[in-house]
């Protein structure tokens, strides 16, 4: 088996162009570099990857995205940071962002440990090697030392603040001396303009008069007629400011050592802080891609084995090309032969399973359904495409077979092999014969493979050989178009006849052509095109069929929506009729009661007993 994915393989199946789209997905150019020299693993280590990358994407569907780590380069000046050197002030600023960023993602995973406990156990490792409060004490210090633009902030150290007002007052007190003398001397100069000569005060005084101001000459203007001098006057002044400037500096250089010595301290920490933001910039890149791509990690499998459900060509997706998803489903020893029309779609399945295969290899999820299973592959090797070399004088048949030969040699147990019109480009016999031996052998190595054919013979023998699977993808006579749909269990027609009146062959061509084809392959593409009328008629049924079932579920629906209305409807009435007999026997008592009382209080009047007796009996009428 080899060791590492050949160049070939990378070609055909595009994979640099997938790390691009991966690397344009980062907040950094280190990430971006990292994505481009994205690994193979092992089985483990994809594994752990895998899970990684799986619980950055589940925070994004969460609709909580990791922060974005923009991180800055700063390897070179901690090597001389750990060399006793000092860092200058934007790599010490760099250093002090990097911190940051990484306190921002030590925050948000230990906040999140419900959905990224193994990325958080990464970024915070439990035994405490990592104090992260350390680091961000650390930051804060840096930062705390500098201006926003990155020049040292007056309040780095107490001396810095003072020299610094110092160098003002004696800039100042200078520049005003040296104004008073260009007033007093006006005659001689040239303008009355301050000016800078090697970092002193100088007036701009006229060559024909320079020997009489006394001062120190700083040199002349290109012209020669003024010559710029230091008056006398001020030199004590000016070397003051010169050594208070060099006092300035050597505070500054003071403060940068101070910091980087407080950064060589916690160094192994700030090693790990500065790398690991990288490593998680590239990894939530990866996660940002997974949610794209609607990928998911499959359940794990012996290597080799392959069972993908809805698979998509990850690179067809992100050009934003509608993909019809397939089905695959192989174990070691097995090959399948895929066979149908041109631009049918037979290439694509090809480089959708070896694809995915480097994906898994390199710890990334696949786009297809989570029920899937994949085992992580030993090797994924591919023969696709057009090698012809004039170079090395090798016609497209020859470099063919030579890569078939180191195919055979290296491919065993866990490998996938995708080989695109295999043997093709030679007489069909000889060619159909070959590529059926070197399917066999490839099954007794106990790889997986999947190859494209258009031999009718193979196509047959792939139907009634064990080991092998036939495959198809859809044709819709109709239509003379491809369906891009792959059909298990059966071959499929090439259609170059089809396809061919498609492109405006003359009908007279295809009649004569017709009538020379062998009977075997006319009986073959007979029996695939009943195949196909069967097939299409039997999902045309199960629609119907859906169809009605679903019309039956929503009538049920609506069935049950009209009892549970009426029910409701009638228990409110219930409800109503209910309340009002209650509010008629409370009145009733009431009139009752009330002539109760009457009867009691006024017994001996006839009259008022006869009409109490009155009411008592229209009330039992009313309740009756």
């Amino acid at each position: 088996m080899l060791n590492t994915v050949p160049e070939k393989t990378l070609h055909d199946l595009e994979w640099r162009r997938l790390l691009d789209f991966l690397a344009r997905r980062c907040s950094s150019d280190l990430a971006a570099e990292q994505c481009h020299a994205l690994p193979f693993l092992d089985d483990g280590e994809a594994r752990g990857r895998l899970g990684l990358i799986a619980e950055l994407a589940a925070c994004i569907n969460d609709g909580d995205p990791a922060p974005s780590l923009p991180a800055r380069a700063t390897d070179n000046w901690l090597d001389i940071i750990r060399g006793h050197g000092a860092a200058p002030a934007e790599a010490l600023c760099d250093i002090a962002a990097n911190l940051k960023l990484y306190s921002a993602i030590a925050r948000y995973l230990e906040n999140r440990r419900d959905l990224c406990a193994d990325n958080a156990d990464e970024v915070i490792p439990p035994d405490g090697s990592i104090s992260p409060m350390g680091l961000v004490r650390l930051a804060a210090e840096i930062e705390s030392s500098f201006e926003p633009d990155g020049t040292i902030a007056d309040g780095a150290s107490p001396e810095l603040q003072q020299l610094r007002q110092k160098v003002v007052s004696l800039r100042k007190h200078l520049v005003s001396q040296v104004e008073k003398i260009a007033e007093a001397e006006d005659d001689l100069l040239r303008e009355r303009t301050v000016t800078m000569r090697n970092d002193r005060f100088v007036l701009p005084v006229r060559a024909d008069a320079h020997r009489r101001f006394s001062g120190i000459v700083h040199g002349a203007s290109g012209s020669g007629a003024t010559v710029f001098i230091e008056p006398e006057a001020v030199v004590q002044l000016g070397n003051e400011l010169m050594l208070a400037r060099e006092n300035v500096l050597r505070e500054e250089a003071r403060i940068l050592a101070a910091l980087s010595d407080a950064v060589r301290e916690q160094l192994d920490e700030v090693l790990f802080a500065s790398a690991i933001i990288v490593t998680l910039d590239a990894r939530i890149a990866a996660a940002k891609l997974t949610v794209e791509l609607g990928a998911s990690v499959p359940q794990a499998a012996a290597p080799g084995v392959v069972d993908l459900k809805q698979a998509r060509h990850p690179l067809l997706l992100l050009d934003g090309v509608k993909v019809v998803p397939a089905s695959v489903r192989l174990a070691p020893g097995q090959a399948m032969v895929i066979s149908g029309p041109n631009a049918g779609g037979k290439t694509v399945v090809l480089k959708t399973v070896g694809l995915l295969g480097l994906m898994l290899k390199a710890g990334l999820p696949i786009p297809a359904d989570p029920d899937s299973c994949m085992g992580l592959a030993g090797q994924v090797l591919t023969d696709i495409g057009d090698d012809q070399s004039l170079e090395h004088n090798l016609s497209t048949f020859s470099a063919h077979l030579t890569n078939i030969r180191s195919i055979l040699q290296h491919a065993d147990q866990g490998t996938i092999v995708c080989l695109d019109e295999l043997a093709a480009g030679t007489d069909p016999d000889e060619g159909a014969a070959l590529a059926e031996a070197i399917l066999e052998q490839l099954n007794d190595n106990r790889a997986t493979t999947m190859g494209t054919t258009h031999f009718e013979s193979l196509k047959g023998r792939a139907q009634t050989t064990d080991g092998f699977i036939n495959a198809a993808v859809g044709f819709d006579a109709a239509t003379l178009q491809p369906t891009f749909e792959l059909r298990i269990g059966t071959p499929g027609s090439s259609s170059a006849l089809a396809v061919a009146a498609r492109f405006g062959i003359p009908q007279g061509v295809l009649a004569r052509a017709k009538g020379i084809l062998p009977d075997r392959v006319r009986e073959l593409n007979a029996a695939v095109e009943a195949l196909d009328k069967e097939r299409r008629a039997i999902v045309i049924e199960r629609q119907s069929l859906s169809e009605q079932r679903q019309q039956a579920e929503r009538e049920s629906r609506r069935h049950r929506d009209e009892v549970t209305r009426l029910r409701a409807k009638q228990d409110k009435l219930i409800d109503a009729e209910a309340r009002e007999l209650w509010q008629g026997i409370g009145r009733a008592r009431e009139k009752v009661h009330q002539a109760e009382a009457t009867i009691r209080r006024r017994r001996t009047d006839a009259k008022v007993v006869s009409a109490a007796r009155k009411t008592i009996n229209e009330v039992a009428d009313q309740l009756d």
